[in-house]
């Protein structure tokens, strides 16, 4: 299958890349199904790219990229909602808003973050109300943070 999107052109899709989201995003719960696209080579972004409305796309990036310490209790039924076996791990991704004219003001969503099983091709969005993260973490600071620090240590 084809699919045209807004940012991205044409994109063939095969039907074992789609990732299936019962419950949608949060605001977007017409769409139920999803590409996982690299954002480049190397880089520590990934766009969510929708298939069943291409003109619906996130930036998402791995929490612990910039917060090594984020963890993310998940719910028992959003285990059981994610066919997640024990010990399996799911894979998080917050997601990132990029101002206009601002990139490096990007912020991402550390408190409703989307969860993954990648084996299984599901996912769903968590809401953490009562944590410590935030809706609009500030992004490029600790970044450039944990960059300085990996070079002194290396």
């Amino acid at each position: 299958m084809r699919i045209s999107s807004p940012r991205f052109g044409e994109l063939e899709v095969r039907e074992d890349d789609i990732i299936r989201f019962p419950s949608g995003i949060l605001g977007f719960g017409h769409v139920k199904h999803y590409l996982l696209l690299e954002h480049s080579p190397g880089s520590v972004f990934h766009i969510l790219q929708g298939v069943d409305d291409p003109a619906v796309a996130f930036v998402l990036i791995d929490p612990r990229t910039f917060r090594p310490d984020y963890r993310v209790a998940v719910a028992p039924e959003t285990v059981t909602d994610l066919e997640l076996e024990d010990g399996q791990d799911a894979t998080v991704y917050a997601i990132v808003t990029v101002p206009a004219g601002d990139p490096a003001g990007m912020t991402a969503n550390l408190q409703a973050p989307v969860v993954l099983n990648l084996h299984k091709r599901l996912g769903c969005q968590v809401v953490l109300p009562d944590g410590p993260y935030g809706l609009r973490h500030p992004i490029l600071a600790e970044l450039q943070a944990a960059a300085a620090a990996e070079r002194q240590d290396g």
